[in-house]
């Protein structure tokens, strides 16, 4: 997420000597975020009040504690953003940060990502005229197995970008629009 924000052009606050992902984590991680989990997304706490996903898992509750982090709307989550909107946000100079199951070596790994660009003939590009999207990948590179921990503007081809990013197979997806609305 931080590194959609920063692609957006704004900077998470936080404490001195804390990187911005581990404050989100730890304020999402609270009792702030555990009273949102409780609103936003009541299934993932359980009747006896455990927390069966953290907060920080939960996209209405990431979105939602930056928005609150930043003291402004600046992050919309939608489960249904076409792929060629996702491409409009991302040429309009918004970040977005997508969901997917990433293939390692025995299973899959489920995180987020920030859409870096693309590459295409046209400047107007459609998903379909794509030769190339690229990824900031928190854990580094998934072509290696995550053994490379380079991270920054990995390929992935449009075939696997449908696949991978959640909804797979559908040209509707998960999306964070940093500075932009779904």
């Amino acid at each position: 997420m931080v590194m959609a924000l920063v692609q957006a052009g704004f900077s998470l606050p936080s404490p001195a000597g804390v990187q911005p992902e581990d404050h989100l984590t730890a304020y999402l991680t609270g009792p702030d975020g555990r009273a949102a989990l409780a609103r936003f997304a009541p299934w993932a706490v359980g009747q006896d009040g455990r927390i069966l996903y953290p907060p920080n898992e939960v996209h209405a509750c990431l979105a939602w504690g930056v928005n609150k982090l930043l003291g402004k709307r600046v992050v919309d989550f939608s489960t249904d953003v076409d792929v060629d909107e996702i491409l409009h946000h991302l040429a309009s100079g918004a970040g977005v940060v997508l969901s997917g199951s990433f293939p390692v070596r025995g299973g899959e790994l489920n995180h987020v990502v920030s859409l870096s660009g693309y590459k295409a003939c046209r400047r107007d590009a459609r998903f379909g005229d794509l030769d190339c999207l690229y990824i900031d990948d928190p854990y580094g590179n998934y072509h290696t197995g995550y053994k490379d921990h380079q991270g920054n503007d990995v390929s992935i081809l449009p075939r696997d970008f449908m696949q991978i990013i959640k909804q797979p197979k559908a040209r509707r997806k998960w999306a964070h629009i940093v500075g932009g609305r779904v």
